[in-house]
């Protein structure tokens, strides 16, 4: 239920401010007052072109002209939406006129086309469908796979390995724009490359014909053949009413931008004796690898007859010349953090600063995450462009599509859909939130069952998947244990049963987000209520200030981008597309599919764009960061395999060279620059080390001072975080002064009781109780064990338990599992091969051993190769010394290796009854005597217990006690007795060979009294940390209180 503050909202219906006329210097009145002919408007960036060519309108409007007789083009959505606000702002109480995208236009001719059965083409869907640039490649992509399997298109040789990549689909595709831009068809395109013999264009001549007729059968389009196809229309009709054309007046914002096939249809649309006035400047020409023309603005009088001609001259934008910082960084993280708060201290040093005078400019969308995630850490609002956020790379987003992996693979028959750690991913995730208590105590109690079915032992990882896969597994294991990991398979699976019966990819999506389950799943998999739903918690969080719902806004834009997109698709698929081929596709798409109607943009955020999309943008401060050699400039060749730019109308045209892309690269940063009304910040990243960072040559060639470097990060920030942060430092500080530090508490707790509308507290950094080591022990925090219980025990963790209870609970308990480092996994790579050894697997011979380590050397990883090569001898010679010892056993019957075991031992003094199990690394007799059982457990440590400290470890005393009851998972003498028990050092060698250690016997090392303290210290849940010779070496000793890293900060 939303807060009373949410649910007492109206709707404010009053009109927008409207914008006085503006005042112009005698440039710019020429320009506004022009009112025939085929105009043309240059000036650089800030000199108002722009806004002449609105106010032209407004005073064509104001003269009597009708805004229906009006058109107005621009190249993108974002510059059609600051249009039609400043003329609604302008032209009150009067109709705006027409303001639209080349594209959007010639669709609407399109379907006027179609409605008066004008096309040739005999459609039965209406409109057509506008492929996104996106689904155009994918659809480029499934084409050429399919000319691969059946060789309908002879490719030349040498393109073959390369026609599945993206960047050959990402040529392809500006090739068949290029194509269509120049007005050329399929078989044009394969003369011109007969007559240059060129073999690339006469086999993608032919791939056209194929795509072409692709669309068709779809009855799709995309951009460049919709502008193609009107051309076509155009030539046709003998009056533009035909196609409801009605316009007398033209207008064209960004001319640079325009391409050969647009150039065509304007020619046609203003011809004859039709108003036509157009904004650009040369300068500013950024997009010739999409194609625009360059000459475009120079040849304005060939094309249309030059009436006149203004350059505006005067930079409004920025009044005075701008001086930018210049700044360098130890890292990109560095970097990041320092423009965050950079952007708080405009925010709030003047009142009249808004998050959105900030516009941040990027190279490439590679960028966005490190200075995304700086942002929000700050609680600062962003917006950034749909098209610069790939959905696959996006958690939300992967969170629900990983689900319909699953269920897809699911449906399609395959029996492993995910690897485990992707479903633990799932359950760990904020779809179920399922704790790591929960999900180590249903793996141990799932692979207990499999140990009991005498099944192959398998991971907990896997033993979860298992779970997740067949409600069988879940059988007879308590509900509250296992609620996550029931809720998770019954919505894969009820998505499952959904996608069987052929529903919408948005259903699907939708029974998944909405933890819609089946009856059926339900009672297969016994699911309880779901109480803490991730859509709820998301749409709650949203509403929040701060950072937690800065992150839950950008998540519900993420997850509805989703959402509109699985739409989109159903749409042109009519629901009858498999899940899986819409994930596949949503893989090969290099950039998030732009939707048709995008939503109106929310005015107070940061922007990030990219430099190619900053046109009509402008800011009161301007950062452009990762200014990094290799980055800007890129003056890598585009399109070099296909020769896109080479392509010309009967003719071949000389490819750009660098130097020519070096002054496209230059205009941009230009444009990039121009965009700053009072404040830039330029930066960059300079070290040896972040992949030996390097400023571009544009830090130094467009400015005369050089940058100042930052050394480190910065200490403080704005965020709430680091303010509370800051008080508790100066008020924890002993040497401060009293009424300092009472004021400051006053301002903790006057922090820690301030709520939000959702009566939550805006920091829970201020609450004490939330500070690191600031509450009091808590000796229940798990129930303690009081009825008469079985307790499991492993042999090799009894002597963890027994050193330091602490560190047994945080491994086997707490889950506070470390990573693996490279001596474990060799450690286990020696057993294993010992194993081998023993059973008579491996032959005993150095060369065999150092086989079997070569299959898996390759798997870890190693820091340098010089380390690599040192743990490999080092390794190999653990080995030889395996060897050696195997081949003196000649007076010893092999009996086993890796036997299993399980016993219980009744304790009625504590009432416990403790479940002892483990694995025996090797199991000898004598040869002559077999009733006389040796055990051997191997070490690959670099330290050695002493004889006495041997003689009473607890593993070897298990062990004795396994064979003395007969536990084993192996058939013995009836007589058999534990003759001994030894510990073999494998990597210490002294005169006989390798360091042996022999245990006492049962009675004398006290094994069973060591057994039954360990019950004592589980019943009573009493963990403590004792400090013992193994402390140097523990990896829990940031966190243990026995040592000076672990103690609490208030200690």
């Amino acid at each position: 239920m939303l807060p009373e503050v949410f649910t007492n909202l109206s709707l404010d219906n009053s009109p927008l401010d409207l914008i006085e006329t503006p005042k112009f210097d005698s440039e710019q009145q020429r320009a506004v007052s022009l009112k025939s002919g085929k105009n043309l408007i240059t000036g650089n960036s800030g000199t108002g072109k722009t806004l002449v060519l609105a106010e032209n309108v407004i005073q064509q409007i104001n003269s009597g002209i009708s805004a229906s007789q009006i058109i107005i083009f621009c190249f993108s959505r974002d510059q059609v939406r600051t249009m039609r606000k400043y003329l609604s702002r302008r032209l009150f109480e009067k109709s705006i006129p027409q303001v639209s995208t080349f594209h959007s236009f010639t669709h609407a001719v399109m379907q006027s086309a179609m409605n008066q059965g004008m096309l040739s083409e005999n459609y039965s869907l209406s409109p057509l469908r506008l492929l996104s640039g996106p689904e155009q490649e994918v659809m480029i992509n499934e084409l050429i796979k399919g000319t691969l399997e059946d060789d309908s298109i002879d490719w030349p040789s040498y393109l073959k390995p390369s026609l599945q990549t993206r960047g050959f689909v990402r040529q392809v595709r500006n090739l068949l724009a290029r194509m269509r831009s120049l007005g050329m068809d399929p078989d044009q395109l394969i003369e011109v490359g007969q007559k240059f013999e060129n073999q690339n264009w006469i086999a993608l001549g032919h791939f056209a014909e194929m795509y072409l007729d692709n669309l068709d059968a779809s009855e799709s389009i995309d951009y460049g053949e919709l502008v193609h196809r009107v051309n076509l229309l155009l030539h046709q009709v003998k009056d533009l009413k035909e196609l409801n054309i009605n316009y007398t007046h033209f207008y064209v914002d960004e001319y640079q931008d325009i391409d050969a096939s647009q150039v065509r249809l304007l020619k046609k649309l203003v011809s004859p004796n039709r108003f036509l006035l157009c904004v650009g400047d040369k300068s500013e020409s950024i997009y010739q690898f999409r194609g625009a023309d360059y000459e475009a603005i120079d040849r304005f009088d060939k094309d249309f007859g030059l009436n006149e001609v203004i350059n505006l001259k005067y930079n409004y934008r920025c009044k005075i010349n701008i001086e930018p910082e210049l700044l360098t960084f130890d890292s990109f993280t560095a970097q990041s953090n320092y423009i965050a708060n950079e952007i708080s201290k405009f925010k709030f040093e003047n009142n009249s600063n808004k998050w959105s005078d900030t516009l941040i400019i990027i190279r490439n969308s590679n960028s966005l995450k490190n200075i995304q995630r700086a942002l929000s850490t700050l609680g600062i609002p962003v917006e950034i462009d749909a098209e610069d956020l790939p959905l696959m790379k996006e958690p939300a987003a992967r969170v629900l599509i990983d689900c319909l992996t699953f269920a897809g693979e699911l449906a399609s028959g395959n029996k492993n859909p995910l690897n485990p750690t992707m479903v633990k991913d799932l359950l760990k995730g904020p779809l179920i939130q399922a704790s790591t208590f929960e999900l180590r105590e249903a793996a141990r109690l799932i692979r207990k069952k499999i140990k009991e079915l005498e099944k192959p032992q398998i991971s907990s990882d896997q033993a979860i998947y298992l779970a997740v896969l067949n409600h069988e597994n879940l059988y007879d294991l308590p509900i509250e244990i296992t609620k996550g990991i029931r809720t998770l398979a019954a919505l894969l699976h009820t998505a499952k049963d959904l996608i069987i019966e052929k529903k919408r990819v948005e259903v699907v999506l939708w029974s998944i987000w909405n933890y819609e389950i089946s009856q059926k799943n339900k009672e297969l998999f016994q699911t309880p209520e779901v109480e803490n739903k991730w859509s709820d918690n998301l749409r709650n969080d949203a509403l929040l200030f701060g950072m937690e719902g800065r992150i839950a806004d950008q998540d519900l834009d993420v997850i509805l981008s989703l959402f509109d997109l699985a739409s989109r698709e159903d749409e042109r698929t009519l629901g009858t597309r498999g899940v899986l081929n819409f994930i596949n596709d949503l893989g090969k798409q290099n950039f998030q599919a732009e939707t048709i109607e995008q939503k109106s943009l929310i005015d107070e955020k940061v922007k990030i764009v990219t430099a190619h999309k900053v046109k009509g943008l402008e800011a009161k401060f301007v950062i452009i960061p990762d200014l990094q050699t290799d980055i800007w400039p890129s003056v890598k060749l585009r399109n070099s395999l296909l020769e896109v730019e080479r392509l010309d109308y009967e003719n071949v045209v000389r490819s750009p060279n660098k130097r020519e892309i070096l002054e496209e690269e230059k205009r941009l940063f230009e444009v990039a620059k121009s965009r700053a009304s009072q404040k830039i910040l330029i930066s960059a990243v300079k070290n040896d080390y972040e992949n030996h960072a390097e400023p571009s040559s544009f830090m130094f060639s467009f400015f005369n001072e050089k940058p100042k470097h930052i050394s480190g990060y910065l200490n403080k920030n704005l965020s709430l975080n680091s303010i509370v942060t800051n008080l508790r430092l100066l008020a924890e500080n002993e040497n401060g002064p009293t009424e300092f530090k009472k004021a400051l508490a006053l301002r903790l707790n006057k922090l820690n009781q301030t709520k939000d509308v959702f009566n939550r507290p805006v920091s829970n950094y201020s609450n004490p109780h939330n500070w690191w080591a600031t509450f009091s022990s808590n000796d229940n925090f798990y129930e303690v064990i009081k009825e008469k219980s079985f307790i499991k025990l492993s042999a090799s963790s009894l002597a963890t338990l027994r050193d330091c209870s602490l560190k047994w609970f945080l491994e086997r308990k707490a889950g506070a599992i470390l990573l693996r480092q490279n001596s474990a996994s060799i450690g286990s790579i020696i057993h294993a091969i010992a194993q081998g050894l023993t059973n008579d697997e491996i032959k005993p011979n150095i060369e065999s051993l150092k086989h079997e380590l070569d299959k898996v050397w390759f798997q870890l990883n190693f820091e340098s190769d010089w380390l690599n090569k040192r743990e490999y001898e080092n390794t190999l010679e653990i080995l030889q010394n395996l060897l050696n010892w195997h081949l003196k056993r000649t007076d010893k019957k092999v009996l086993g290796a890796e036997i299993y075991f399980s016993f219980e031992i009744n304790f009625e003094e504590i009432d416990a009854i403790a479940q002892v199990s483990g694995f025996i690394d090797r199991l000898e007799a004598d040869s002559e005597d077999t009733s006389n059982i040796h055990i051997i457990d191997f070490k690959t440590s670099k330290n050695n217990l002493t004889k006495n400290e041997a003689g009473f470890d607890p593993q070897l005393g298990v062990y004795r006690l396994a064979v003395q009851q007969k536990a084993l998972k192996l058939q013995l003498d009836s007589n058999a007795n534990d003759k001994s028990a030894d510990l073999v050092y494998l990597r210490l060698q002294n005169k006989s060979g390798v360091t042996e250690r022999e245990s006492f016997d049962i009675e004398k090392s006290k094994i069973k009294e060591v057994i039954k303290d360990a019950l004592e210290v589980i019943k009573s849940q009493n963990y403590k940390a004792t400090p013992n010779p193994m402390c140097r070496t523990c990896g829990f000793k940031r966190m243990c209180p026995a040592q000076p890293e672990g103690r609490g900060v208030m200690e």
